[in-house]
């Protein structure tokens, strides 16, 4: 190199680089390697884990580290094949400028040789003239001069035959870089052609998506255009209707007044005018003692004349109750335990005690049954979604029958909301034992969820978090502008009267607080391995106390906030149902019993229905079937119960506000909102314990593995989309999770406090909060908790036992409402088969544990 002129910079970077290609790799795996190993040896120290479990648990991280290291090498060698090329270039021109220096060498050491050949001769032959003197040192200088010239001229030609040998292998050297760049070129080429092929996949995957999304436009646009033919069918026949009764009132008014005529002649008309002008004057002394003896109104029922029986107000009083005693703490521990194990619900739980995996286990189960059913919901909320953007609502009332005639029979049986739900959105089936066809409308909406879910969680937890920010405050939006308009509305007050005022019988039931332990384990996500999955990726010093008591007090503060606006909107809507009822009853008993107009109100119905009970019995009892029995208590009631709570009521109640389709569109979006967010949490807890799995983890990718779990979601299902799919979703809704869910927080509470140690949690606790659980924390873990949960456990069981066989509410079209049937052995068998897959998780996986220790120990021995 320092023939070339290359000073000592140049030789050096030369050299990394000509090296860089065999020396990096093998650096880089070590510095790796040795990095792991330090970390082994911590953990070790530590006595945390294990050696096998510590190997198992960084093989999978040490892989990925290698792949990163190796895809680094190949950027890295790819720009050190450009600077070689240029290096190899400047030495191209370092190798021209040598020889010319070479040249211009010889020439001047030969000029200079001549010059003092003749410097010498000159000075020789001043000295001494004569020629004879002269010949003897003269030989000797030119035959020296002629050596030395010879001796430099063959050193730089050896010299340039090394620079030719130099130059030959760093051309050799740069082919096998050049060769190395067209391997990396071609690596190259072929991963653009990858990408190519999966950017054509998600084109084709666009294009079918706009293919679907257009087709329902299409469809839609022909129901929209079937029910304005519809819309003006009737109102022609309206208007002939109207034509034809006003011919016959007319004609009926001729003849009155005929009759009227020929009956004033006769004796009998002035008797019956002297017996009714003394029916009226008892009818007005009557009412001047009932206004005497009537109470004052209540302040909380003059405009609806009825006071709402309370019932809601009992479960708040075991909400709260659950809250602290199960909520809270159990929230601590789950966050607790996988920050500081640091794995999903399957590892974090295998790593305190290898038998308890099972537990991990069976929440994954719970999860994934729950994903199974739960985004049918999200396909009901796109359903209605799509369908909100009609003008009128397609709920609002009843379609016509086939021959356009009238009403359709089944909806005029019931609302018009009912029959949108049950005949128009599931087309639902009499019974669970007529399967029917799948519905293709619900199917594609339940595809198009199961899209959204799988683009959410693309990318892990990354996406997902950033994903959780706009389905956690977007609702917050939509329930704020509903609370301002529910509590505008008429009626809204009998609603939050009828969820505050509370009733302490409830309290009695085993129900309501087995009701208030899902609440809270549901709105918080308790058992289901979500939360140890998401705690998973904290900080080892994250503050997760504080985080415990913050989201459990955000939690229960929403889950009433949004109590208070749903309430307000149902006590509108209870109270208009009510009123019309009242309307309907006030009219009939006027027109059957000829009372004058605005003789009989709200107020004095009850009194005016026992006076004309007993003037008129006969008429009246042949008048009792079409009375209804209006009564406030039995709405609000109804507005709490039923499966289709969210999409029966909420849009009976939006059918009859101002700019419904507006406030349509937004109770869905927040519908489907709060729908995803569920969703996410849920299929974390399935993904989370799936990709700790070291042969999943290196077989397959994050994008793989996510969407072979969405695929198997939904096409399970799809069973929900046919019509007897509701039916199967009450039986996932009422037994998929609720026991298992009471039996997996109960021994993961045991687990922590009495097989890893209470106080070894406490030093756990320590080293991440910066102090230790007070005694609130550990006389809940230790003993309420426990305690609590095994009582609802066994209030569980004696309420199935006592039960007898299990029921379910089936849709009756000919009456047009839900009528009581009983399971057939088929489905009671599924029922058992929901909760042993999850609750016989726990013990088989210690069994399993077990006898494979035994036979280990017994091949140990024998060897």
């Amino acid at each position: 190199m320092a023939e070339l002129g290359l000073n000592d910079h140049h030789q050096n970077e030369v050299i990394n680089y000509m090296r860089f290609a065999r020396s990096k790799r093998g650096l880089r795996l070590k510095t790796v390697d040795s990095c792991f190993q330090d970390l082994k040896d911590s953990r070790l120290v530590e006595e945390t884990f294990t050696v096998d479990e510590v190997t198992e648990m960084l093989d999978g991280l040490q892989t990925v580290v290698h792949s990163e290291v190796e895809s680094e090498l190949i950027n890295t060698a790819y720009t050190n094949v450009l600077l070689l090329r240029q290096l190899f270039s400047q030495a191209e021109k370092w190798y021209l400028k040598l020889q010319t220096d070479i040249s211009e060498l010889e020439n001047r050491e030969l000029l200079e040789q001549v010059a003092e050949f003749e410097k010498a001769e000159f000075t020789s032959s001043n000295k001494k003239p004569s020629s004879e003197l002269m010949k003897p040192k003269l030989a000797p200088l030119n035959e020296g001069g002629s050596e030395l010239l010879n001796k430099e001229i063959t050193r730089l030609q050896e010299e340039n035959e090394k620079l030719k040998t130099r130059l030959k292998t760093i051309e050799t050297q740069a082919t096998s870089a050049l060769d190395e760049k067209s391997k990396l070129e071609k690596s190259l080429k072929d991963l653009q052609m990858i990408q190519g092929d999966q950017k054509t996949n998600v084109t084709q995957d666009i294009s079918e998506l706009e293919d679907t999304v257009s087709a329902l436009r299409c469809q839609f646009e022909k129901t929209l255009n079937d029910s304005t033919a519809n819309q003006k069918f009737l109102e022609e026949n309206l208007v002939t209707t109207k034509h034809d009764l006003l011919k016959v009132q007319d004609q009926l008014f001729t003849a009155e007044k005929e009759l009227e005529k020929k009956f004033q002649q006769t004796a009998a008309f002035r008797n019956m005018k002297e017996i009714l002008t003394k029916k009226n004057e008892q009818i007005k002394d009557l009412r001047r003692r009932l206004s005497r003896c009537s109470p004052p109104p209540c302040p909380r029922c003059q405009n609806t004349g009825a006071r709402p029986s309370p019932n809601y107000g009992g479960f708040l009083i075991p909400y709260f109750i659950m809250l602290i005693v199960e909520g809270m703490p159990l929230l601590y521990l789950e966050l607790a335990v996988g920050q500081h194990m640091r794995r999903g619900s399957i590892g974090a739980w295998k790593i305190i005690s290898p038998y308890l995996s099972g537990v991990g286990i069976a929440s994954v189960v719970v999860s994934f049954f729950l994903s199974m059913y739960y985004n049918v919901i999200n396909a009901w909320a796109f359903w209605y979604l799509f369908h909100s953007f009609q003008d009128p609502l397609p709920w609002a009332s009843c379609p016509l029958n086939s021959n356009h005639t009238g009403f359709d029979e089944e909806c005029a049986k019931t609302s018009s909301t009912q029959y949108f739900w049950y005949r128009k959105t599931l087309n639902i089936s009499p019974s669970i034992e007529e399967y029917g066809s799948i519905q293709w409308e619900q199917a594609v909406c339940l595809i198009l969820a199961w899209l959204v879910v799988y683009l959410c969680i693309l990318r892990g937890t990354e996406s997902t978090g950033k994903v959780v920010y706009v389905t956690a405050s977007l609702p917050y939006l939509v329930l704020i502008i509903y609370l301002i308009r529910g509590l505008t509305l008429h009626g809204a007050v009998n609603g939050l009267i009828y969820m505050f005022t509370p009733k302490l019988g409830q309290l009695a039931n085993p129900k309501t607080w087995i009701n208030a332990a899902t609440q809270i384990f549901f709105s918080l996500g308790l058992g289901f391995g979500s939360l140890i999955a998401f705690a998973s990726y904290n900080e080892p010093n994250n503050n997760c106390e504080r985080h415990a008591i913050i989201v459990s007090l955000i939690n229960s503060s929403t889950s009433i906030f949004a109590s208070i606006v749903t309430f307000s909107i149902y006590g509108f809507k209870a109270t208009f149902n009510y009123e019309n009822c009242l309307s309907k009853v006030i009219l009939l008993l006027t027109n059957t019993f000829d009372l004058e107009e605005g003789a009989l109100t709200a107020d004095n119905l009850d009194s005016m229905k026992d006076y004309l009970t007993s003037t008129y019995p006969n008429q009246y009892v042949e008048l009792l079937p079409q009375i209804k029995n209006c009564s406030l208590e039995a709405e609000l009631d109804t507005a709490v119960q039923g499966t289709g709570l969210a999409f029966i009521v909420y849009s009976e109640a939006i059918k009859n506000m101002e700019v419904s389709q507006l406030y349509s569109v937004l109770y869905f979006i927040m519908l489907l909102m709060l729908g995803i967010g569920s969703m996410l949490g849920n299929t974390a807890a399935i993904l989370t314990p799936l990709t700790d799995s070291k042969f999943l983890s290196t077989h397959f990718s994050k994008e793989v593995i996510s969407g072979t779990l969405c695929f198997i979601n939904c096409i399970f299902g799809l069973a929900f989309t046919m019509e007897a799919g509701n039916y199967w979703f009450d039986i996932f809704n009422d037994y998929a999770a609720t026991l298992s869910l009471l039996l997996i927080v109960l021994v993961e509470t045991i687990a922590v406090c009495y097989i890893y140690g209470l106080k070894r949690f406490e030093k756990d606790l320590l080293l991440m909060v910066g102090h230790k659980p007070n005694w609130y924390w550990k006389m809940m873990w230790a003993f309420a908790s426990p305690v609590l949960i095994i009582s609802l456990f066994i209030f569980y069981l004696t309420d199935y036992i006592s039960t007898g066989t299990l029921q379910y509410k089936a849709w009756d079209a000919t009456q047009g409402q839900l009528v009581t049937k009983d399971y057939p052995s088929y489905a009671l068998a599924v029922i058992g088969l929901l909760v042993a897959a999850s609750t016989m998780c726990i013990p088989l996986g210690a069994i399993i544990i077990f006898i494979m220790k035994r036979l280990k120990r017994n091949v140990s021995t024998l060897e």
